[in-house]
């Protein structure tokens, strides 16, 4: 599996990952040779580092700046799973399946039924107390809403920035 990105020129160039090569390995070292898995819900930082919800791996990870792959909330102990708050890279995520940035630079996780929120000092806990169905995509908008897509009750919910 690899994610790959496309210029302004239109040729694509790969970020990171190895084509045919699946797995969880490679965190703290080259993106090029990284091994992701199930690739879900890419955004972007606004210091243009790539992220996306690793979802076999149960790890949201990133392409650092200086092209290094590193998780920055999960493990692949599903063992450990939490609703609470902890610290992201060793709080267990369940299947991520979707990232989104908030303005302040906290990050929402969609993981199977909870939102979860990264906050910039890398502490997670619950975005809402709400247990979902079964969650897909979550999305900030411009406005700071955050519109999140339960797969499981074939609806989408707003959480209204006050």
């Amino acid at each position: 599996m690899v994610i790959k990105k496309i210029n302004k020129q239109g040729y694509f160039s790969k970020v990171v990952g190895k084509p045919g090569n699946k797995g969880c390995s490679g965190d703290n070292g080259p993106a090029n040779t990284a091994q992701v898995t199930i690739v879900a819900g890419i955004a972007v930082t606004n210091r243009e580092e790539i992220v996306w919800a690793d979802v076999e791996c149960n790890k949201v990870r990133k392409v650092t700046e200086d092209g290094f792959t590193t998780a920055i909330a999960g493990t692949s102990d599903t063992s450990l799973h939490s609703t609470g708050s902890g610290i992201a890279f060793s709080t267990s995520l369940t299947s991520p399946r979707s990232v989104s940035f908030m303005d302040n630079g906290d990050m929402l996780v969609a993981d199977a039924d909870y939102l979860k929120k990264v906050d910039i000092n890398g502490i997670v806990s619950l975005a809402t107390e709400t247990r979902f169905s079964d969650l897909g995509e979550v999305f900030v908008t411009g406005d700071g809403d955050i519109l999140i897509a339960d797969r499981g009750a074939n609806c989408i919910y707003q959480i209204k920035n006050r």
